[in-house]
């Protein structure tokens, strides 16, 4: 009898105790912090990344409308320079894929340079005048005219990365099913015209 009662007051006892439930709450919510806390972590780390890539994409742009001629390498090794030192290291370039188009103008990247349809077939033919807006003695259809290149003075040239950033919270990683977050920034900029070089963008040709 004795026993019994010792066995219920033990259990009542049990019961109101409060020693350990810190320790057990923590235990349920340990985890969803740790969680929220690496997506807040990685979260910040790519916003970060966004802002030095575009940052440096425009100060890369800034001196590649110069047409300056470094005194070391090309200007487009110049201008890849300048893009790794804005992006402080947060970005690995060697692995960022760096694509740089050339257009005549803002009009031809999408439309090609101005033309008299002479016929009304709605498409350039051979004879037909047009505007040589880059001066290279033919007409440059829809689309980019050199890859690879800092453009011509006066050109149109439009400078992208991107970048799969590799996620480096193993947790988010598993949680998401993604390894890598693909990363995009993009420029388009006209070059400064040569004061010193024959002006024929206005010459219409045919």
């Amino acid at each position: 009898m004795r026993l019994n009662m010792f066995n219920r007051n033990a259990l009542r006892r049990f019961r109101k105790s409060e020693s350990g439930v810190t320790a057990v709450e923590f235990a349920f919510v340990a985890p969803i912090l740790m969680m929220l806390s690496c997506g807040l972590f990685e979260v910040s780390l790519v916003m970060a990344s966004m802002v030095t890539l575009e940052g440096g994409l425009k100060e890369a742009s800034r001196y590649g409308i110069t047409g300056q001629t470094p005194n070391v390498g090309t200007r487009e090794q110049q201008i890849k320079a300048i893009l790794a030192q804005h992006t402080l290291k947060l970005i690995d370039l060697t692995t960022a894929t760096i694509d740089i188009k050339t257009f005549s103008s803002f009009s031809t990247a999408k439309d090609g340079e101005p033309y008299a349809d002479a016929n009304g077939n709605q498409a350039y033919d051979v004879g037909e005048p047009y505007s040589d807006l880059n001066c290279n003695n033919t007409r440059d259809d829809k689309g980019e005219i050199g890859t690879n290149t800092a453009g011509q003075p006066g050109q149109v040239v439009q400078y992208t990365v991107n970048y799969d950033w590799q996620i480096l919270t193993p947790l988010i990683s598993h949680l998401w099913g993604k390894t890598s977050i693909p990363m995009s920034a993009s420029i388009i900029v006209k070059n400064e015209p040569n004061l010193y070089s024959d002006y024929c963008a206005a010459a219409t040709k045919s």
